[in-house]
């Protein structure tokens, strides 16, 4: 198994599981995304058949319309993503910058995005990608400590 840095890979099957079985709590109001800011390695592949427990765990959600959201990572790879998110059913993401130039606003991915390029994010046969979304992660205003701060990463680009 690709280790995560974060969290023990058993902790995150026992917390995807806790969800699966409380999935319908009422307080909830049907619960349709699980969002995971950690990262371990890099694997320039899909790593399924390193996480089967997690990847199950990761299905067990997706069979009941739940998507499992994780952050592809920080180490500017333009060829692999941070484990966990290279497991094939969940959906990665990568980082976008804003920037304010000439009078107008351009984005692109944030040089510390974990982000495939084209030729290296061929779907696999089920249409899956090995990175699946960009989303704004720098410079973003979040609750932090005892406030807020301005964060810059694939895990703030996560939950967007």
């Amino acid at each position: 198994m690709i280790p995560s840095n974060a969290s023990f890979d058993s902790d995150q099957i026992a917390a995807l599981e806790w969800l699966y079985l409380n999935r319908t709590r009422p307080e909830w109001n049907n619960l349709v995304a699980v969002n995971l800011s950690l990262g371990g390695d890099t694997s320039s592949t899909f790593c399924d058949n390193d996480a089967v427990a997690l990847k199950a765990a990761i299905d067990q959600l997706r069979s009941v319309n739940i998507a499992t959201i994780i952050a592809s990572g920080n180490t500017g790879k333009k060829d692999a993503v941070s484990f966990p998110a290279c497991i094939s059913s969940a959906i990665a993401v990568g980082s976008t910058d804003f920037t304010f130039i000439n009078d107008a606003y351009s984005e692109g991915v944030s040089s510390f995005s974990n982000a495939p390029t084209a030729a290296n994010n061929a779907p696999n046969a089920n249409g899956d990608r090995l990175l699946d979304v960009l989303a704004p992660g720098g410079g973003i205003t979040s609750s932090y400590m005892s406030g807020y701060a301005s964060l810059s990463g694939t895990s703030m680009a996560t939950p967007h």
